[in-house]
């Protein structure tokens, strides 16, 4: 579809899997380091991973286009496939509350803008000058 979406050759589903296959093993260096409190051996406690991707989904990878029409996919969708890190130090310093705040309020935001404004504006405003840019 569009030119940046599989630009760097991850389309959705393989984003997704690699993603959630990154995600197990920074939690399977997390549990090794709690069996074994003296060794500090992983990342996987001190960092939060969220992924972005053009095609975003929250719903299963393989829905149909109804299925992510949803405007709260615009949340998480970038140019290209990307996987923020972010230590979860300062996600804690936040809190819950807030966090939860923050999530509810974005969703409020773009649900009031609905899926064909955004995908519009992401369309335009996003892809098109990450094209322009290669």
């Amino acid at each position: 579809d569009n030119k940046s979406d599989y630009a760097n050759g991850f389309d959705f589903i393989s984003f997704y899997e690699f993603f959630h296959d990154l995600e197990e093993r920074l939690l399977d260096e997390e549990y090794e380091s709690e069996s074994d409190r003296n060794v500090d051996n992983g990342i996987g406690d001190e960092v939060t991973i969220a992924p972005f991707h053009p095609k975003w989904s929250f719903a299963n990878p393989d829905a149909s286009d109804e299925e992510t029409d949803d405007p709260v996919n615009f949340e998480k969708r970038t140019p290209y496939p990307t996987i923020s890190i972010v230590m979860s130090y300062g996600i804690d310093l936040a809190g819950e509350e807030m966090t939860s705040k923050i999530g509810l309020h974005n969703e409020e935001i773009l649900r009031e803008m609905g899926n064909d404004a955004l995908k519009e504006l992401f369309d335009k405003s996003v892809l098109l000058q990450s094209t322009e840019n290669e």
